[in-house]
């Protein structure tokens, strides 16, 4: 981040475009996760990654695709008629309620505004084919059109950029080695590869557009390539776009914190507004936001999934059977451990010689992260060499059940730095975060000691020791997510977002 900031101070990065996109935010979002390992977003053309391997690659997904679409084609939303609001999803937003996948943002979101009489059109992509069905509400299924307007960009393998364009990837290394920083960046060609997707996929949403006439976008997770042209057609066809927070957003969050080159009209590849949590994340991007843009600024609209189920409108029908489980069971403590896909090996590595140095009463429930479910075998199968001689270990409830379900009934949850370090503040649960990336993003739970930072082995069981594990249920309903609510649902009415 310190570096990215330094460019942002160093060179005009609002002013670099091609094709009227903007392209900062894409060169920034990319070189932060090929810089940390994040497989998605570092790929980069290599013989690992060859012809042959897409091609079947995208066979595979486009199979998954039309069996979703047959399997579950009762929820499937043809987009007729008028709609108010079109949201743009990943399906690993997707949970598990009761019997059906729950998309948490949208159907709750949904929810409320449909009691304001507004409509709404889903338009739900994937990963890998991973589909979860069945679905909780309809959507439409776009991963083919990905598929193909993916393909269709790639087919011109000669790349048109001008001067600028290659000025400010010169001026960019130029700085990298002034200042010494061994990082990587997306190549010229990936580069030039995403902007093209990025604009044939603007011009699909347009259409969509054009038959449904929305008033407004909402978006989960804008950073995607996929829903970062998005947002580029929302602001070319003219009506706002709005984030809807997912986890954790802070100044060290390359896509929520630290936009040091803003000005005039922003980028158009970020969203005209971010829906908050709470007023530390809307002061987050107000920090950056503030009177430097028009645009991208902050709205406190509540984590509307949680209030949900703290009220009762939402409620697990494991919920009874689990309970009994926690209550006949011999452990004395229950600890969840939220996983993330980065290094998790060595986070269970540090966790294993824990769980060997702590009491046999000590219940772990090891949760997978959900974009981790596609090779969860392969995690069954690290764990159980890993522990074989211990029996309070589980990995399949803690990862099936839901979160919030799950966070009732433990008494202290373990992570790098997972945003379950916020869900579990309000359910009254201390967290132990075990990184320096999670100690960083959580400043404000560690010096409220909603949280405790412990980085190796003895710290942590120590830790563990020291919580007690009596929780007070923090409600998050107030009023003032009622009155986003209300607010937001005038301004879509008035069109005047």
């Amino acid at each position: 981040m310190d570096f990215l900031n330094l460019v942002e101070d160093a060179l005009p990065v609002n002013q670099w475009k091609w094709d009227g996109i903007s392209v900062w935010p894409l060169f920034r979002v990319l070189t932060y996760f090929q810089n940390i390992q994040r497989e998605e977003f570092s790929r980069v053309d290599s013989k690992f990654h060859s012809c042959y391997k897409k091609t079947k690659s995208a066979c595979s997904s486009l199979v998954s695709y039309y069996k979703a679409s047959f399997v579950d084609r009762k929820k499937s939303d043809y987009c007729e008629g008028k709609r108010d609001i079109v949201f743009m999803t990943d399906a690993l937003s997707r949970v598990k309620v009761n019997h059906f996948w729950y998309l948490k943002e949208y159907d709750s979101i949904a929810k409320v505004f449909k009691e304001e009489n507004l409509s709404f059109l889903c338009l739900e992509f994937t990963r890998g084919g991973e589909y979860r069905l069945p679905r909780y509400s309809p959507s439409r299924l776009i991963d083919k059109d990905l598929l193909i307007i993916r393909g269709a960009s790639s087919i011109f393998k000669t790349v048109c950029l001008d001067d600028s364009f290659f000025y400010f990837l010169e001026q960019i290394n130029l700085l990298t080695k002034k200042n010494e920083e061994g990082l990587k960046f997306p190549s010229k060609e990936r580069l030039y590869l995403l902007l093209r997707y990025i604009r044939s996929l603007a011009e699909f949403y347009k259409k969509i557009f054009l038959k449904v006439v929305p008033s407004v976008g909402m978006v989960v997770c804008y950073y995607s390539v996929a829903v970062m042209a998005f947002i580029l057609a929302c602001n070319e066809f003219g009506i706002p776009s709005i984030d809807i927070q997912h986890g954790v957003q802070g100044d060290l969050h390359v896509a929520y914190g630290r936009w040091n080159a803003i000005s005039g009209e922003g980028y158009n590849l970020l969203p005209d507004y971010f829906w908050c949590w709470s007023d530390e994340e809307a002061h987050n991007i107000y920090s950056w936001s503030g009177d430097h843009s028009k645009r991208h600024k902050p709205i406190v609209g509540g984590n509307l999934f949680l209030e949900q189920v703290q009220s009762g409108e939402i409620f697990f029908e494991e919920e009874e059977s689990f309970k009994e489980k926690i209550k006949k069971s011999l452990f004395t403590k229950h600890i969840l451990v939220t996983l993330q896909p980065i290094n998790y090996k060595e986070t269970l590595n540090k966790l294993f010689n824990c769980i060997g140095n702590s009491p046999e009463e000590w219940m772990w429930w090891i949760r997978l992260h959900t974009g981790m479910y596609a090779i969860k075998q392969e995690i069954v199968k690290f764990l159980e060499e890993k522990a074989s001689e211990f029996k309070n270990i589980d990995i399949n409830k803690a990862t099936d059940l839901p979160l919030y379900l799950l966070l009732k009934y433990m008494d202290v949850h373990i992570t790098s730095y997972s945003s379950s370090v916020i869900e579990a503040e309000a359910f009254g649960v201390q967290s132990i975060i075990i990184d320096r990336l999670g100690a960083s993003y959580y400043k404000r739970q560690i010096e409220c000691q909603k949280a405790i930072y412990a980085e190796d082995e003895e710290s942590i069981v120590n830790a563990l020791f020291k919580i007690e594990g009596e929780r007070s249920l923090n409600k998050t309903i107030n009023n003032r997510t009622s009155q986003a609510i209300a607010r937001m649902a005038s301004l879509l009415k008035s069109k005047e977002v």
